[in-house]
């Protein structure tokens, strides 16, 4: 089950998601009985999640929360740590996108020992039930995410729509997230889902984690392509590694076509410069936006949102609607 965001927002009184300025808190004089609510971060160091942590920053600055933030850097045991000592300074509210899915309901337990209300960001704490992946994770008091599933799906329509000439079977490679990630087995099972629903006669020949990164995704599908003359198409999980992976095709002099995830400003000019056919348009900001607004509203007495989560818009993007996605990272 799942809740749009403009109707959390119009519980939240904010006008629209998708109109998002820049903002910091930083040197801001917070009143003494404003809300305290820590933010663990899993990884800063890519562009989607900084996007994110400017969304968090922003509604803090509007709202007057003192936003404590923290920086997993990936790694599980400094999450665990950071959360920690987030729960330590005796915050009122902890925001986590997690570094990992499972071991993130870790925190969820200890934030409830300590009566501090919790939220999961953009991926999914535990393993969510297939039929409702979106429900929040027992013990949460929310959760705020993109449509995972709905990327899944729209990228297997993007290369039914792109092959529909094609009654050839088409050999397709899977450039994955990093391992571990609950959101890289949603964006695959909707792929396969969707195109064996449709009759569509095909075969993954290869699938390999591009962690996310430019670098690891233009490796990577250096592999496929030397591995699989015949390729025909290469869903990436991520418009950062699809930079990458675009080098790789470019530098091979491989025809095989790019399918994405994402909607970042590197994405959109792939696409525009006829490198990508199409890509999802995920918007960080407004999650992170949204969730600071979820909290503060449980903070202020409102009840948990355990039943449903706030799920922002993720329309596909080709060359024909390029201007429908703002990239917000």
């Amino acid at each position: 089950m799942k809740s749009s965001a403009s109707s959390v927002l119009a519980v939240a009184g904010v006008l629209a998601a998708t109109a998002l300025g820049s903002a910091t808190i930083a040197n801001v004089a917070f009143a003494e009985d404003a809300f305290v609510i820590g933010a663990a971060h899993q990884g800063l160091s890519r562009p989607i999640n900084v996007s994110g942590q400017d969304g968090a920053r922003e509604a803090a600055a509007e709202l007057g929360v003192d936003l404590r933030e923290t920086d997993a850097q990936d790694k599980f045991d400094k999450q665990l740590n950071d959360v920690q000592d987030l729960l330590a300074q005796g915050i009122d509210g902890l925001l986590v996108w997690p570094a990992d899915s499972g071991g993130a309901l870790e925190f969820i337990k200890l934030a409830n020992e300590a009566g501090v209300p919790i939220i999961g960001v953009t991926t999914p704490i535990g393993v969510p039930d297939p039929n409702d992946p979106y429900r929040p994770a027992d013990g949460l008091s929310g959760f705020v995410t993109w449509d995972d599933v709905g990327a899944g799906k729209i990228a297997a329509e993007a290369i039914m729509a792109h092959f529909e000439a094609s009654s050839d079977p088409l050999e397709i490679a899977v450039l994955e997230g990093r391992s571990g990630y609950l959101s890289v087995d949603l964006r695959r099972r909707a792929f396969d889902e969707t195109l064996t629903a449709a009759g569509v006669s095909y075969e993954v020949v290869s699938a390999q984690p591009g962690d996310w990164t430019q670098e690891k995704g233009e490796a990577v599908c250096q592999n496929f392509i030397a591995a699989n003359p015949g390729l025909d198409a290469i869903y990436s999980m991520s418009d950062e590694m699809s930079v990458g992976c675009a080098r790789a095709i470019a530098s091979t002099g491989s025809d095989v076509s790019l399918f994405s995830v994402g909607g970042s400003a590197k994405g959109i000019a792939l696409i525009a410069a006829g490198d990508m056919v199409a890509t999802v348009c995920y918007k960080p900001k407004d999650n992170g936006y949204l969730a600071v607004h979820a909290m503060v509203e449980v903070l202020k007495g409102s009840p948990p949102m355990t039943d449903a989560a706030i799920v922002s818009d993720s329309p596909a993007v080709t060359r024909d609607n390029l201007d429908e996605c703002q990239p917000q990272w």
